[in-house]
């Protein structure tokens, strides 16, 4: 009889631990939206997301959003996007029981989004969880800007971190809003109510714009050319042959490194989130993004198809590939197969492959003089869209060297064809 009681009473008392622990369920989100074209088809849908708010602060969280497609809707710098835009916004609060965490290198906390700090000051969203949101709630979606509601300031005592937590992050203000570009899915993150920054991010998030700014003392390194080569207003050319039939100017610095990139003009929206307009490159980018033609299949000049070339520089043994094409694509997709893979499966792994600026004309491949075999070059033209037309390819051989040259698939170098300048 003694041990019934105390398995019914255990059992009470895990029920009651059970029922304390339980979290009370949040509200169902609520949708607010300010539609200029009811046609989702001819509009760009805004999706903007709460994070971290508490049930309580649902008003705030619609001000601030507001306060943020204001500045999209009306304010001077952001006209070239309503030239290539109409805008529809969608508001979308969803509580949270917990505030995010600025805490550089902290972990998620009982958020909508499951939203942190990294430890480099970034703020880091789920983005499955908030692409699963917007499509549940929003009746369309094109971009989602996530809108972070962080801890106050005093819940850390920042004179106990380590200095290397707080020379990146302060207080809740000095986390970083960033977004992804177009291919990686148009997201925008702001972990502060900052209309300029708002502005800033969605150059990158709808518009694949790149930072103007430089934060590192040294110079790109070579293996960031592909990245720089994704955006249209950087360049590693210091002849500022990229944007030259739209400005003749060229300065130093940008995507992060102080040299090695460049930008078209000293001041510039992508370079300062305060400054009053976008440098002459990105309002371009921006007012002709709807205008953008298909891009066209290169010509492969050189090498001929099925001819021996001998490859150049020994110590780093690449062959020049040179092409024909009608007009510049934002960038060229260029990869190196194996001829006799490529021709067995089209899914074939490539040996190397890179991204190179659309307005060269000829590119350094990197080859290994160790290759038996054919070899397949393919290049993509792609346009500001990431539509890309078909491969042109061509497949050559190596000729055979004398002296026993080192094999190698090191250094690769661009090459500006003179008659593109």
């Amino acid at each position: 009889m003694t041990r019934l009681w105390t398995l019914v009473a255990l059992v009470a008392c895990c029920a009651a631990a059970s029922a304390q622990d339980a979290k009370p369920a949040l509200p169902a989100p609520v949708l607010e939206s300010l539609i200029k074209e009811p046609d989702y088809a001819k509009a760009w849908d805004l999706v903007f997301l709460a994070e971290g708010y508490p049930a309580s602060e649902q008003e705030l969280f619609f001000e601030q959003a507001r306060l943020m497609a204001r500045k999209l809707r009306f304010g001077n710098t952001s006209f070239p996007m309503r030239e290539a835009y109409t805008f529809n916004f969608h508001f979308v609060f969803a509580a949270s029981r917990e505030a995010v965490s600025w805490k550089p290198g902290g972990k998620p906390r009982d958020s909508r989004l499951r939203s942190y700090t990294d430890e480099d000051g970034v703020l880091v969203t789920d983005d499955a969880l908030a692409d699963a949101l917007a499509l549940e709630v929003a009746p369309d979606v094109d971009s989602i800007v996530i809108v972070a509601r962080f801890q106050p300031a005093s819940a850390y005592d920042v004179s106990t971190w380590p200095k290397a937590l707080s020379d990146v992050v302060e207080k809740p203000d000095h986390v970083r809003a960033n977004a992804d570009m177009p291919s990686d899915g148009k997201r925008a993150r702001m972990p502060t109510i900052d209309p300029d920054a708002f502005v800033h991010e969605l150059g990158h998030a709808l518009f694949g714009l790149g930072d103007e700014y430089g934060e590192y003392d040294g110079a790109l390194p070579a293996s960031g050319h592909w990245e720089i080569a994704l955006t249209p207003n950087l360049t590693t050319d210091p002849s500022g042959a990229r944007w030259r039939h739209i400005v003749d100017s060229v300065f130093e610095g940008g995507g992060y490194y102080a040299t090695g990139v460049y930008r078209p003009e000293q001041a510039c929206r992508m370079r300062e989130s305060r400054e009053a307009k976008f440098c002459a490159v990105c309002a371009h980018t921006i007012r002709s993004i709807g205008a953008v033609e298909e891009p066209s299949e290169a010509k492969i000049t050189s090498p001929k198809q099925g001819k021996a070339v001998e490859p150049g520089a020994l110590l780093s043994p690449s062959v020049e590939v040179a092409w024909k094409q009608a007009h510049d694509p934002l960038y060229y997709a260029i990869e190196l197969y194996d001829a006799a893979a490529l021709e067995a499966s089209d899914e074939a792994t490539p040996l190397w492959d890179d991204y190179v600026e659309g307005h060269l004309r000829s590119f350094e491949v990197p080859v290994s003089l160790a290759h038996k075999g054919a070899l397949t070059v393919r290049i993509f033209p792609t346009n500001y869209k990431d539509e890309s037309a078909d491969a042109a390819e061509v497949t050559f051989k190596l000729k055979k060297l004398a002296g026993g040259a080192v094999p190698s698939t090191t250094g690769v170098s661009g090459a500006v064809d003179p008659t593109n300048q």
